[in-house]
């Protein structure tokens, strides 16, 4: 009964209130564009024109300060964060570069080859191959080195806020593992090139820094394989089929009469009663060659596409990190465009074409977190004095 009576006096407690909800989550930071491009296509077109005639006027020697005047105006175009890059790279580096490069270095090495290559065959025949042999892969290991460089030197003329890019690693090293990787490549079929072009990637990346903090990744190659089955199917079984199906309509055209032709050794569009078809089947082959073309070009565009994504999304700069929203359908329909401008125009569309890869690309890369740019110093690196000889005497530095 008594545990029935309610209690009352000092025991009372008042009812507790009712809990308060949990704060809800700070919302996602929303991703930034992480690049702006806002050149304009005409005034690249007068830098090009004074570029050509002044390069031609000095029978190709301005053509140094003509690369470093299309790098001014890209990276002066260029916005990150709100903030212009700056390229600091002169003319005269460029030149002075291509000048120790090929004559202490090129020249008498091509030279010591060539000799090589004429004693051998004079004194040592059953050796001379061995110089025909190593030549390639010497010229891919210079043109590994080249890259590594020209990238280096561009990165140590690149400022954002005040601040040096940088690359450290080994050229050497570099050149090696680029070797490596057209090797693997080509014993492979095809079938190590994503591998390759990870493994080289994450070199670089590996080794690059803005001031004094490093970029990071952390990327694999197993997720490239999808669209480079579809590439290479492309490239290599497309073609075969095409083959294929034009012998067929040889054959089902021409009959018995193409069956005696190849028993003559003879084939049937030169044989007199025939004539009137060869037009019709060189159409058909060239019909053929430029789809097939078209064809593994758009491939392509799909592990390329791929690549790129792997390469921004897996790259870190501390908390920042990228994203790239690209897909294969329209990298394919621009990589094409670029191809029909480049084929209908003559070349003349060039610089158009740069300018559609600097708008193309720059909209599509954005960037998640925040870099505390106080915190971030200048690099104690010492930069080179000189620019990328190697990669201009290979002519594979790009602009």
């Amino acid at each position: 009964m008594a545990s029935m009576i309610p209690k009352t006096g000092g025991d009372a407690r008042p009812p507790s209130p009712p809990s308060a909800p949990p704060p809800p989550p700070p919302p996602l930071e929303q991703p930034r564009r992480a690049v702006v491009y806002d050149g304009d296509l005409w005034r690249l077109y007068v830098i090009v024109f004074v570029n050509l005639v002044l390069t031609i006027l000095t029978l190709g020697l301005y053509r140094f300060w003509a690369k470093t005047r299309l790098r001014r105006y890209f990276w002066g175009h260029a916005t990150v964060n709100q903030d212009r890059l700056e390229y600091a790279g002169t003319g005269n580096e460029l030149l002075l570069g291509f000048l120790i490069v090929l004559f202490p270095i090129l020249l008498p090495l091509f030279l010591f080859l060539g000799s090589s290559s004429l004693l051998l065959e004079g004194f040592a025949p059953n050796w001379a191959w061995v110089v025909e042999v190593s030549q390639p892969f010497l010229i891919l290991f210079l043109i590994g080195i080249a890259i590594y460089r020209a990238r280096y030197y561009r990165l140590t003329r690149t400022r954002w806020r005040g601040i040096r890019a940088g690359q450290s690693g080994s050229a050497l090293r570099y050149g090696l593992m680029f070797v490596a990787a057209y090797l693997a490549a080509i014993f492979s079929v095809g079938w190590a090139w994503p591998w390759g072009q990870v493994w080289l990637h994450r070199y670089k990346m590996r080794h690059t820094w803005l001031g004094d903090r490093p970029f990071t990744f952390e990327g694999s190659a197993a997720g490239l394989y999808p669209s480079f089955l579809l590439a290479w199917t492309a490239s290599v079984i497309l073609p075969f089929l095409f083959l294929m199906v034009a012998g067929g309509i040889v054959a089902a055209f021409q009959g018995l009469d193409f069956l005696e032709s190849m028993e003559t050794l003879r084939p049937v569009a030169m044989t007199d009663d025939n004539d009137e078809l060869s037009p019709w089947l060189a159409a058909v082959v060239v019909i053929g060659v430029i789809a097939s073309s078209f064809v593994s070009l758009a491939a392509w565009q799909w592990y390329n596409a791929a690549k790129y994504r792997l390469f921004a999304g897996r790259t870190r700069l501390e908390n920042l990190h990228f994203v790239l929203s690209l897909d294969g359908w329209s990298l394919a329909k621009f990589a094409m465009a670029n191809m029909a401008l480049l084929i209908l125009t003559l070349g003349l569309a060039i610089p158009w074409i740069m300018h559609r890869r600097a708008k193309f690309f720059a909209p599509r890369l954005a960037v998640h977190g925040r870099l505390d740019m106080s915190s971030v110093g200048q690099s104690s690196r010492r930069p080179p004095e000189t620019g990328e000889g190697l990669a201009d005497a290979f002519d594979v530095g790009g602009i």
